[in-house]
């Protein structure tokens, strides 16, 4: 180290045999300098990603579970969702509108996961309901025809849906179910749903939309329709 020393011109004084390991230091320290600036930039480069993939997420999110108006084709509706997981976690998905004159259709889904491969099957599944509701079909017709067309041949992607149709003109609620719980009506004499050999979820492969219920709804009746999140919610 001492001769090595002699040969690096270093401008503090100190011992020869010193020098080598002065110098050794210093590239160490400037190696780990680089590696700790090239860290802070990856690390604010993947924080960049993830704002954006969260705002890509909430905005997929949000088409799923849109705002909707104070009434709808006669009827004061509402909403309310909160994520269990996270922003965005969740495969929910729900939908107000109006299929034709004097029918308002609503639907409220839940796809099994979480994450984005769950976001596009509860797009594919809503938007298909959607379809199917504004063509004409009825609540079981529309779930028993998404049950054959959305079918997951792992059967791993699935989704527990509720459909509803209301008549305007007569004040009845039509609602199928596809593994979903029945709804809670409130405002006239109780009404027990029928939960006996229930519907099975769209994409298990098996058939679906059995049957239908058709309830009066007279003025100042209300009708919830839940997701089962909220029954597996701590």
């Amino acid at each position: 180290l001492e001769k090595i020393g002699r040969h690096i011109p270093l401008p503090i004084p100190v011992p020869d045999w010193s020098k080598p390991i002065i110098i050794a230091l210093l590239l160490l320290a400037v190696w780990f300098g680089i590696r700790s600036r090239l860290a802070a930039l990856r690390a604010r480069r993947l924080e960049r990603q993830r704002a954006t993939l969260l705002r890509d997420v909430g905005a997929m999110q949000a088409a799923l579970v849109p705002k909707v108006p104070a009434r709808l084709g006669g009827l004061a509706v509402s909403v309310a969702y909160r994520p269990a997981e996270g922003p965005a976690a969740g495969g929910d998905f729900y939908d107000l509108f109006v299929p034709g004159p004097g029918k308002v259709a609503m639907m409220l889904g839940d796809v099994a996961g979480h994450g984005h491969e769950a976001l596009t099957h509860a797009a594919l599944t809503r938007y298909t309901l959607r379809a199917y509701l504004q063509a004409g079909l009825e609540p079981r017709a529309a779930l028993a025809l998404a049950g054959r067309v959305l079918v997951d041949p792992l059967g791993e992607r699935f989704a527990t849906v509720a459909v509803g149709v209301y008549d305007t003109l007569s004040s009845k609620l039509t609602y199928a179910l596809a593994g979903h719980p029945p709804p809670i009506l409130r405002g006239f004499q109780a009404h027990e749903p029928l939960t006996v050999c229930s519907s099975p979820p769209i994409g298990w492969g098996m058939p679906t939309g059995h049957r239908q219920t058709t309830v009066s709804l007279p003025a100042g009746a209300a009708a919830c329709f839940f997701s089962d999140g909220l029954i597996e919610a701590r």
